[in-house]
């Protein structure tokens, strides 16, 4: 189309055009057409690779939650470390406001309170050192103390049900090593 009105223009300027000049003005138009196609061709290839980037960062993403669905489906074992003499039993909950996972965490959290499970949430939030000094590599993480030290941990979400066995099975194992009977 761009070609027939370069020509029309041409024969309307000059009644009599020469063959040269109609096919000079041919290949200007389609030289202007085969530069608006290689910019098409360039945006297609910045397209292809953003989409290239999206699906490294979905692939990314995606092996993050298979994680998380892993540590939720294998609760942490009973502790294996010695224990002090007290036997003073607490569970971290270590997480963000920021953090999904966590929040959904809140209902589950207050019905363990109520039942006497002794846990402290810690925002990573409102203490940024807490991240290096408890070495978190997700959120949430729950750490179960006795006497004040780490015996096990656990990445990831949990279910009440997990919760509940993980503090009876360091309870029974607290017992034991006080020579009581789980």
């Amino acid at each position: 189309m761009l070609t027939a009105i370069v020509i029309f223009l041409a024969l309307a300027a000059d009644s009599s055009p020469d063959p040269i000049t109609i096919a000079f003005t041919k290949v200007q138009a389609d030289l202007t057409a085969l530069a608006a196609a290689q910019a098409d061709v360039a945006r297609l290839a910045q397209a292809q690779e953003k989409a290239k980037v999206a699906a490294k960062s979905l692939a990314d993403d995606q092996a993050t939650l298979n994680q998380a669905i892993q540590a939720a489906a294998n609760p942490p074992p009973a502790p294996v470390v010695p224990p002090a003499a007290t036997h003073v039993i607490e569970v971290l909950e270590i997480g963000a406001t920021s953090c999904g996972p966590c929040n959904a965490m809140d209902a589950i959290l207050k019905t363990l309170v109520a039942e006497g499970m002794p846990i402290k949430r810690i925002n990573t939030d409102l203490d940024a050192a807490l991240v290096d000094r408890w070495q978190i590599k997700g959120t949430p993480t729950f750490v179960m103390l006795v006497d004040a030290k780490e015996v096990s941990r656990s990445i990831g979400a949990l279910d009440v049900g997990q919760l509940r066995s993980w503090y009876k099975a360091t309870q029974d194992w607290s017992r034991k090593l006080k020579g009581e009977s789980p």
